[in-house]
């Protein structure tokens, strides 16, 4: 089986449900999460997570290191303009992995390898298109591919020297340079993107998604973890595994005491323990019933998502500080 690391530098506080995204991985014991941080308190960190300790000024440094002319990194939220080039950047810590990918910290994991099979790895040298989620080949060539022109300018450079995001790991950057150097990238829709605009769940891409009320369940099972969507599509509701559950900028709650239990409710705001649920729910007699009744008490249609809303301001005025304080 093909070795995978993702690489997750996190400066600052881990979000508030930096636990569960820890207990996902943890149920993913197949795939190495390599996490750089400052934020030094104690959680419990799965075998297959490995931490490394450094200042922000210290991983500043480093990413400087790899470049022969000036690059900007005024703040953490610029590293995700580095990502494409995170191959040399952690060249060291990527010896013997055969893939490497990197990814967001609100996401919660379902089963990886189930999604990501040997087949797709043997025929694909990128794996998605995402920030919160891409899988690069460990090889020279993909490594160092970020480096190639874009409408015959070096993109790159102009990036890592502009201390503004410029989301180079996604659509403007590395997903341009793929296409143009015509490499093919699998793009399978295992992902639920929820949209991140709206308090009520809406998948990205699903133009039929608006209408959908709908609920996501978190179950570990067999020492594995599985994401589940629960909906009505006409008349019969129905059942949709999903490969990971991207809540983008949305304000999460766990249960009491901040300790995930081994099936979650995941509605719009919170995780709710429900493992008498799971059990309904995988019984063929009460599934449908069931479903009804958990979408009916936890589907609520909201005009403004208030919590995004709020991080929205509290972004703005990061941001002015900033500005006026470089």
């Amino acid at each position: 089986m093909k070795r995978i690391a993702m690489l997750v530098p996190y400066f600052g506080t881990f979000p508030d449900y930096f636990p569960l995204w820890l207990l996902s991985c943890g149920c993913n014991p197949d795939v190495d999460f390599l996490v750089f941080t400052d934020d030094r308190r104690s959680f419990d960190w799965p075998e297959n997570v490995k931490v490394t300790y450094l200042g922000w000024k210290q991983m500043q440094k480093r990413i400087r290191s790899c470049f022969d002319f000036p690059v900007k990194i005024p703040r953490p939220y610029k590293l995700c303009d580095y990502r494409p080039a995170y191959g040399e950047i952690f060249a060291d810590e990527l010896a013997g992995y055969d893939f490497w990918g990197h990814c967001d910290l609100d996401v919660v994991w379902g089963a990886l390898r189930e999604f990501v099979s040997e087949e797709l790895l043997d025929r694909y040298d990128k794996l998605f298109y995402r920030g919160h989620f891409s899988l690069y080949r460990n090889t020279e060539k993909i490594n160092g591919l970020y480096r190639c022109p874009v409408e015959g300018k070096p993109l790159y450079r102009e990036v890592f020297q502009d201390g503004a995001s410029r989301v180079f790991d996604e659509w403007t950057g590395i997903d341009r340079i793929f296409d143009e150097q015509k490499i093919p990238v699998y793009d399978g829709g295992v992902v639920a993107d929820i949209y991140a605009d709206d308090y009520h769940f809406t998948v990205n891409g699903d133009k039929w998604d608006k209408r959908r009320p709908q609920v996501f369940m978190w179950r570990k099972m067999n020492g594995r973890c599985r994401i589940f969507r629960y909906y009505r599509d006409q008349k019969d509701y129905v059942r949709q595994e999903f490969m990971y559950i991207h809540l983008q900028k949305r304000e999460m709650a766990l249960p009491a005491g901040n300790r995930p239990a081994d099936a979650l409710l995941i509605v719009p705001n919170r995780f709710i323990p429900c493992e008498g649920l799971a059990r309904l729910l995988e019984d063929p007699e009460t599934e449908d019933e069931t479903a009804a009744a958990m979408i009916k008490k936890f589907y609520k249609r909201r005009l403004i998502n208030w919590g995004l809303l709020r991080k929205k301001c509290a972004r703005k005025v990061r941001k002015l500080k900033w500005y006026f304080t470089r």
